[in-house]
């Protein structure tokens, strides 16, 4: 029986909560802040949602930019309302909720519960993202035009300039072109990503590897006192879990849905956030599991440990998540060959814990 998790309200039968209220505008970063990037090599909108029960989505759909409202570009789920206004104004920062959901302490034996803060946010909201005021950690959030800057050791002087963490990241391994992704959404990039496979930079480069990217730009994106940086402190000492709505899609950077990923942007934003408060309490947990250099574990059990970590977090958010027969009201697009389509098992519930996979030996080092 899956732990339930404790919601500061309820999930009401559409799966979403009221919005979540403005934090800060983005309007005044100086271009050092940073988004960070989902890396999966699956498709983008990495945890998209699709049409639930053979539901077609509602028309007109609406802007994927929180807080707008107007009718998206051309009718399509997952589209902003104007390419021209997408690429002025950034999405408003929504308010975090680190208690909206609770479970077990991963850092201790005795019972005693900690916060936990889901979040995804594939080019719109999750319920999630709502219920726990995280969109602004998932890799596609919308920053505006030119908020993100980043410098890549391959090429020190040159500085290339994004709206979104993802087309940063997919950057990095052909920087060569890394103009042509900075204007494009989480969703172009990928594409463009996808039309130049085989000629990948795997040094993401010059950072080394995939760990050590994500972490450059996570870096840029939460500068110290910038108002994301005060956006992700706001989540306090809660748990931070990347939770993907698609089995399959992403291994590696979320939990894969089922608890049987490895988190690491959900790791990688608790080490940060130590780092910017100045607490140590995930980073000696964590440090004692994983060489935070690396990603990897120092040996089975430790993987072991931080798996079943996941694994519980996972369980814990998705106890109260709408069953499949309850509509959504977000858009969800009908085309599988969206960059953006779901299949319609992503509202399924996290197995039991007899029927998940077997827990790994060490973590993975895709080239995502």
């Amino acid at each position: 029986m899956l732990p339930r998790a404790r919601s500061r309200r309820s999930w009401v039968a559409s799966g979403l909560l009221e919005a979540s209220r403005p934090l800060a505008s983005m309007a005044g970063l100086h271009g050092d802040g940073v988004q960070p990037v989902g890396g999966a090599e699956q498709p983008p909108g990495r945890g998209g949602g699709g049409p639930a029960g053979g539901l077609e989505p509602e028309a007109p759909a609406v802007s994927a930019r929180p807080g707008c409202g107007r009718r998206a570009l051309g009718g399509r789920p997952g589209e902003v309302c104007d390419v021209a206004g997408q690429r002025r104004a950034p999405a408003p920062l929504p308010e975090p909720a680190p208690l909206a959901v609770r479970f077990q302490d991963p850092r201790v034996e005795a019972p005693q519960e900690v916060g936990l803060v889901g979040f995804y946010y594939p080019d719109r909201e999750e319920p999630w993202d709502t219920l726990c005021g995280s969109g602004f950690m998932g890799n596609f959030w919308h920053l505006g035009a030119g908020a993100l800057r980043l410098e890549a050791p391959c090429d020190p002087g040159r500085i290339v300039s994004f709206s979104n963490a993802e087309a940063a990241f997919q950057a990095l391994k052909f920087w060569d072109r890394a103009d042509e992704f900075g204007p494009l959404t989480g969703n172009g990039a990928f594409k463009l990503k996808r039309s130049l496979a085989g000629r990948e930079d795997f040094t993401y480069g010059g950072f080394g590897s995939n760990w050590a990217g994500m972490k450059a730009v996570l870096d840029a994106k939460f500068g110290a006192r910038s108002p994301l940086a005060e956006a992700l402190l706001r989540t306090g000492d809660s748990f931070l879990l990347e939770h993907n709505s698609v089995h399959g899609r992403d291994k590696v950077w979320s939990d894969n849905k089922d608890g049987s990923g490895t988190n690491w942007l959900g790791l990688q934003l608790m080490l940060l956030r130590d780092q910017l408060s100045g607490n140590t309490r995930w980073t000696a947990y964590l440090s004692d599991l994983v060489n935070c250099e690396t990603g990897k574990p120092f040996g089975q059990d430790q993987a072991k440990r931080w798996q079943s970590a996941v694994r519980s977090a996972a369980q814990a958010l998705v106890a109260d998540r709408p069953r499949p027969s309850e509509p959504s009201s977000h858009p969800r697009p009908s085309d599988p060959s969206s960059s953006s389509f779901a299949a319609a098992q992503d509202v399924a519930a996290v197995p039991a814990p007899d029927k998940l996979p077997a827990l790994p030996t060490a973590l993975p080092t895709p080239s995502s």
